[in-house]
């Protein structure tokens, strides 16, 4: 596991850790496919409860972890009215 996958890890509650590790543990299986298909994706969101592109943003994140980076924050912009 990366420093910084750690350090982020050591950052979050005590209480969600279970969860981050078995989040990334899914991600990383899904990152170790040779050629993922979408349905590659579709089973991993399944797993762990996410949609298609939150999965995909999920694992962009860590891949950018791996990498020794820092995962983008982007905000949605919300309509006003």
């Amino acid at each position: 596991m990366g420093d910084e996958i750690i350090r982020q890890l050591a950052e979050l509650p005590p209480h969600l850790w279970a969860e981050s590790l078995r989040r990334l543990e899914v991600v990383d299986r899904y990152l170790a496919l040779d050629k993922p298909t979408t349905a590659d994706a579709d089973r991993s969101a399944a797993e762990l409860n996410l949609v298609q592109r939150s999965f995909f943003r999920l694992a962009a994140a860590v891949r950018e972890l791996r990498a020794g980076g820092t995962p983008s924050r982007r905000s949605r912009s919300r309509p006003q009215g």
